[in-house]
């Protein structure tokens, strides 16, 4: 429950106003990571982890050719972007359908 925001807002705090502002540090910072785990169980599948969606071998070969070639980071990045392609599907017709059966919603 510790997040990034929690943990700014806390030496924050803690910078302003001394040892005396702890109490006010920690509650705020408690009441920070409450909000962004919440915030996270809720958009969690909207967004959608990188992790979970490696099961498609694309990504995972891309980001394990990326990692010693790219800087730290862009491996990442680049095997997002190929979940996002292969999960709206860019190139192309539904999976699974024959070549030339329109997709559904297609008015045809």
């Amino acid at each position: 429950m510790f997040s990034g925001g929690s943990q700014f807002a806390l030496i924050g705090v803690l910078a302003a106003g001394g040892v005396a502002a702890g109490s006010s540090a920690i509650a705020g910072a408690a009441l920070l990571g409450t909000r962004n785990g919440l915030y996270g169980i809720r958009t969690a599948p909207i967004v959608g982890l990188l992790w979970p969606r490696l099961k498609r071998r694309q990504a995972l070969v891309v980001a394990t050719a990326l990692t010693p070639v790219l800087a730290p980071g862009l491996p990442v990045l680049a095997a997002a972007l190929v979940v996002v392609v292969g999960w709206s599907n860019w190139a192309g017709a539904r999976p699974g359908a024959p070549s030339g059966t329109p997709m559904r919603g297609s008015g045809r």
